[in-house]
């Protein structure tokens, strides 16, 4: 059985104007947008096929046997243009971007990621925390130490919060 072709998104434009742009490829988590100058911008993790949900069975049983796919992009939906862009920003095998609540909708300069370290991770879960500057691509990478591995990430922004490496800044 051969899974189902990669879904398309395609910009419906408004009557008179011609769409430009499609993207193919499975995606997920995309939880980190916001509207500027009448477009929607996203931050998410794009898989290159469906090949990420028979990693995650056999990675829960201990038996994945090929390396993550997913990066994070960029992408931009101009609905009145009828385009569509996504642009890969980072080469780390990442999962769950996401940005703090003080930015949640709002033009967002960092997003935080789950993430490998590196190839020897790959067939593993992810084993870093990683702060992403969107704007000029630089990478804080937090390691956990080994044999400890992050879930999806949630947020506390007390005290002890303050003086973490990941602290968001309030700027856009």
């Amino acid at each position: 059985m051969q899974p189902p072709p990669p879904p398309s998104v395609t910009p419906s434009p408004p009557p008179g104007t011609k769409s430009t742009g499609t993207c193919r490829g499975p995606t997920a988590s995309n939880r980190c947008a916001f509207e500027e100058s009448g477009r929607i911008v996203v931050d998410y993790v794009r898989y290159p096929d469906f090949g990420i949900n028979q990693w995650l069975g056999k990675l829960i049983l201990g038996q994945a046997s090929t390396d993550v796919q997913g990066w994070l992009h960029r992408a931009t939906l101009d609905v009145n243009a009828g385009t569509f862009h996504s642009k890969q920003v980072s080469d780390r095998r990442c999962e769950f971007p996401s940005v703090t609540p003080l930015r949640a909708g709002a033009r967002h300069r960092y997003t935080y990621l789950l993430a490998h370290s590196g190839p020897d991770a790959w067939r593993g879960p992810q084993d870093v925390l990683v702060k992403m500057d969107m704007e000029t691509g630089a990478e804080t990478v937090v390691p956990l130490g080994a044999g400890h591995y992050p879930s999806e990430p949630t947020w506390h922004l007390g005290e002890s919060a303050l003086r973490s490496p990941l602290t968001p800044s309030l700027a856009p």
